[in-house]
């Protein structure tokens, strides 16, 4: 029982000072990246839409009818 007792504190030690700042730090990490690859996504397709309504805006000035 003893034993036990001995590797519950090594274990409740671990958990508290390495594991669960790891999984934190990690975490964070992942959220990070997953946050910058989804506003590269963002601008590239507003950057798309932009384009678009662009095109759309020259093709009517090209009739030459003032709005």
């Amino acid at each position: 029982m003893a034993n036990y007792e001995v590797i519950k504190r090594i274990l409740d030690i671990y958990i508290a000072t390495i594991a669960i700042p790891d999984f934190q730090k990690n975490a964070k990490k992942r959220y990070v990246i997953a946050m910058g690859e989804m506003c590269m996504s963002e601008v590239h397709n507003a950057s798309t839409i932009v384009d678009c309504w662009d095109a759309f805006k020259h093709l009517i000035d090209s009739f030459g009818i003032k709005y």
